[in-house]
C-alpha cells in the first residue's frame, strides 16, 4: 500500500519523517490480528510507545487518550489510528491510510459501536478522497446501520453528512440539501456543534448552487 501511494504521487523519497512509524504501527495492528491477545504485549501500550518516540507525531496521543477506561482493547487504539491515518490523509498516503483503517474495522477483535462507526465514517473519508465514490456510499450507509441500530445521534449524522458529500461529489445539489438538513437538525438536537457545522456548511453550498440563499 505505501509503494503504491509513493508511485501514485510520483515520490521516492518518502512522505516526512513519520513515514516508518506509520508501518510500524500498521505491522503492528496487523500482529494483533492473527496473534491471540494472550500471547502478545498490550496492544494500546505497544501502539502509544511506537507513536511515543516519534518527535513528529507524538501529539496525537494527549488529544486520542481514551477520557476512561475503555470496555474494549481496541476502543483505546483506534482513536490514535485515526489520528495517524489523519496525517496520511493530508500527505496523500491513502492506499496506506485506506488500510490502516480496514484492518480495524476487519479484525476479529471487539470494537465499540461508536468507534466502530468512526471508523467507518473516516473509511468512506478516505475512499471518497482517493474518487471511489461508490465505496464511499457504501461505508456511510454502514454507519447510518448502525446509527439505526444503537441509536447514536453522531452516527447518524456522520452518515448523512457522508451522503450529502457524496450528492456533492456526483452534482445532485437537491439531495445535498436533504441529506445536509436532516444532519443539521439532528446536530442541533444532540449538541453535536463540530458536526453540525460541517452539515450547515453542506447547506451552504446547495443553496449556492440551486440559487436560493434566501
Amino acid at each position: 500500500a505505501y509503494r503504491e501511494d509513493l508511485a501514485r504521487r510520483g515520490r521516492h523519497d518518502g512522505f516526512g519523517p513519520s513515514d516508518a512509524t506509520w508501518l510500524t504501527v500498521a505491522a503492528v495492528l496487523s500482529h494483533a490480528v492473527d496473534v491471540p491477545a494472550d500471547s502478545r504485549p498490550p496492544l494500546l501500550a505497544t501502539v502509544r510507545g511506537v507513536v511515543a518516540s516519534d518527535p513528529t507525531l507524538r501529539d496525537v496521543l494527549p488529544v486520542s487518550e481514551p477520557e476512561r477506561a475503555t470496555e474494549f482493547e481496541l476502543d483505546g487504539v483506534s482513536p490514535i489510528v485515526r489520528a495517524i491515518v489523519e496525517r496520511m490523509e493530508d500527505e496523500g498516503a491513502l492506499t496506506l491510510a485506506y488500510s490502516m483503517l480496514s484492518i480495524l474495522t476487519d479484525a476479529d477483535l471487539r470494537l465499540s459501536v461508536l468507534e466502530r462507526g468512526r471508523v467507518l465514517a473516516q473509511l468512506a473519508r478516505v475512499a471518497r478522497k482517493a474518487g471511489a465514490i461508490d465505496t464511499a456510499r457504501e461505508h456511510y450507509r454502514r454507519v447510518e446501520v448502525l446509527a439505526r441500530a444503537s441509536r447514536i445521534p453522531e452516527l447518524r449524522v456522520r452518515a448523512w453528512i457522508g451522503y450529502g458529500l457524496v450528492a456533492r461529489l456526483r452534482g445532485n445539489y437537491p439531495d445535498v440539501r436533504k441529506w445536509s438538513a436532516r444532519a443539521a437538525h439532528e446536530a442541533d438536537r444532540a449538541g453535536l456543534s463540530a458536526l453540525g457545522s460541517l452539515a450547515y456548511h453542506g447547506l451552504m453550498i446547495a443553496a449556492a448552487k440551486m440559487g436560493n440563499l434566501n
